[in-house]
């Protein structure tokens, strides 16, 4: 996560592109990591016992992440395109997708937490 770099003679347009595509690059950082913890999981669930239903959500979880990882990378090559844009519409359209794949990132992100806390209460809470 690095800091994005705003020069005085940038467009406010360009303002929210450099944003929206730092924000992006954190949304791909933020998946991998979440990758990492959940093979993780998966490894600690392999020792438990009466796992097998939380191994399976996991399994998803990891399937989704990674779809959900590609799809915010090729977003992120297509955000590129969106300084091309020369019209009002051209606009909204890149604004109506990048609100799109923030709501798709934040619910998956809210089942990733779902998972951790259901792990946590049962074996750690005990």
């Amino acid at each position: 996560m690095s800091d994005i770099k705003i020069y005085p003679n940038d467009s406010e347009k360009s303002i929210i592109i450099k944003k929206d595509r730092q924000e992006v690059a954190d949304w791909g950082l933020h998946l991998e990591s979440i990758n990492e913890m959940l093979a993780a999981l998966m490894s600690f669930l392999k020792k438990q016992p009466n796992s097998a239903s939380l191994k399976e959500q996991i399994v998803s979880i990891r399937r989704d992440n990674t779809l959900l990882l590609t799809k915010i990378y090729t977003y992120s090559n297509a955000l590129q395109k969106s300084m091309e844009c020369d019209t009002v519409s051209c606009d909204n359209f890149y604004h109506y997708l990048h609100e799109k794949n923030r709501k798709i990132y934040r619910g998956h992100v809210q089942q990733v937490r779902s998972i951790k806390n259901e792990l946590y209460n049962r074996y750690i809470r005990k």
